[in-house]
This record gives structure tokens, sequence and C-alpha cells, in this order.
């Protein structure tokens, strides 16, 4: 058996028919030890909230049980079709080039988890349009509604592909599929973050505490952070398929970014306190020095 540079396997080998799988299985591998670094914090988020917020709203408990659950789930999904495949099937030629039904387990899991953030977001932007303009709330409900309708609509559509799909590598029905929804994920990632940034940037226009300001600005850093890192990962998926569309690079991307939303969506949770905490400081500031600037204007006052 002559060694060749690809495979390892010579040409006239029937291992010569297997994909390449630095640029398949291995990205998967990768995409996986991510995601399961990325399950590590999830764990940890969701301790740290259920410890520090006993008295949130149950529908907001139950969110965030139910986004842990679904994660859980993934990395299971992820973890199965990685073994499945490398360990398995590793030496099972048929196997091994042909679509499992773990894939579309997880990609309807990715569209769970990524429409359910996006939804609470949604409406977190709504609360706080409304809180001034109330038709501004229902103009942001609007356009950003239709943008995660449009993304759920490819994903849906891209499912069905997916559990249709025989050929798992060098497949451009897998990629077409999975191209549709990394570019709608990225125009409702930018959306919803630019729809964040416009309303709290309204808010920071009205405050007149600076602590309350420097609040607003974290909160929109945090927005624009959470929007670009998510969309990111989603146009890093959409570069690999158009330069690529015969590899799998795309794989690892699809397995992390599961785990990116719900972590972002357990920072600006778990931040509330430190947040709260801010605001209230710069209130009593801004209340002592009023209160010494009325002293002084009354013993100037006496004084006369």
């Amino acid at each position: 058996m002559i060694p060749t540079a690809s495979f390892g396997y010579s040409m006239s080998s029937p291992y010569s028919a297997l994909p390449n799988f630095s640029q398949s299985f291995g990205a998967g591998l990768i995409g996986t030890w991510i995601a399961m670094g990325l399950y590590g914090l999830t764990i940890s988020q969701t301790l740290f909230y259920f410890s520090n917020y006993p008295n949130d709203a149950r529908h907001v408990k139950l969110l965030v049980s139910f986004l842990w659950i679904l994660h859980t789930l993934h990395c299971v999904v992820i973890c199965r079709l990685v073994y499945g495949y490398l360990i398995l099937d590793a030496f099972n030629l048929e196997l091994l080039t042909q679509n499992n039904w773990a894939l579309g387990v997880s990609i309807t899991l990715h569209l769970a988890v990524s429409s359910i953030v996006m939804v609470y977001l949604v409406v977190v932007i709504f609360k706080a349009a409304s809180f001034r303009v109330k038709y501004l709330g229902w103009l942001f409900v609007a356009l950003n509604g239709i943008s995660i309708f449009v993304h759920a609509g490819f994903f849906i559509e891209a499912i069905v592909q997916v559990f249709r799909i025989k050929e798992l590598v060098n497949s451009p029905d897998l990629a077409t599929a999975v191209l549709s929804t990394a570019g709608t994920q990225v125009a409702a990632d930018i959306l919803i973050a630019g729809s964040l940034c416009i309303v709290l940037r309204s808010h920071l226009n009205w405050s007149q505490f600076g602590g309350t300001n420097s609040t607003i600005k974290s909160l929109m850093l945090c927005a624009i952070s959470r929007g670009v890192v998510t969309a990111t990962i989603a146009l890093i998926e959409l570069l690999a398929l158009a330069i690529e569309p015969g590899s799998m690079w795309y794989i690892g991307c699809e397995f992390a970014i599961v785990g990116l939303y719900i972590n972002a969506l357990m920072v600006s949770l778990n931040s509330r306190n430190r947040m709260r905490a801010r605001v209230e400081s710069a209130m009593i500031f801004a209340k002592a020095t009023s209160i010494g600037e009325d002293d002084t204007h009354d013993s100037e006052k006496t004084a006369v």
C-alpha cells in the first residue's frame, strides 16, 4: 500500500474514495471541541443566574432552563455525529460518505435556539422603545419580526433538504441549503443589534444622569458585541461555503454558533445586577450633589 499526501492511500486503493478528513470531519471535530467549551460556560452561567436572580419572573426562569436543555441536547447530538463518523464508521466506506440523522437534528436545534434568543431580544426592544414612543416599539417589532420569519423559513427549508440528502460530502444541495440560512442569519443578527443600539441611543439622549448614560453605553456595547459575534460566525460559515463549496468547513461554525447564542443571552441576563448597581450609585451621587448645592445656596442667602 503506497501512502499519499491527501488520504494516506494510493489512488488505486478503495480508500481513495474517502473524503478529505481535514476539510470534512476534522472541521466537525474542531467545532465540537468549541461547542463543548461553550457548553461549560452555559452551565456556569445558568448556575450563576439561579443563584443571583431567584426572584425573576417564572417565564424567564423557564426560558433559561429550556435553553440549557436545548444546548445539552445539541451537544449530545453533535458528539454522536462526530463519534459515529470517526469511530463507529471509520472503516465503513459506504457509511462515511452518507448523511446522518444527527446533522438534521443539530440544525433543527440551531433553529430553535436562534429563534428563541431573537424573539426574546425583540421583546426587549419593544419594551424599551415603547417606554417613550408606543408606535416606535411596534415598528421595530415589525422589521425584526419579518427578518426572523424569513430566517426561520429558510432554515425550515434547509432542514427538510438535509433530511432528504443521502450524500453528505460534496453535496451541492446541502451547501445551497446551509448557504441560504447563513445569509438570513447574518441579516437578522445585524438588524436586531442595530435596533437595540438605536433604542438605547434614544434613552442616552433622554437621560440626565452621567452614571445612567455610562450604563446605557455599556448596554450598547454588549448589544453590538452580541450581534457582531454571532453575525461574524454566520458570515464565516457563509464565506466558507462560497469559497470552498465542496468542503465542510461550515460544519464547525454550525456546531459552535448555538453556544454563542445562548451565552450571549445569559451574559445580558446575568449582568443586570451590576448594571442596576451602577445606576443606583449614580442616582445617589447626583442626589447628594444636589443636596450639597442646596445647602450652599441657603448658606449664601443667610449670609446676605
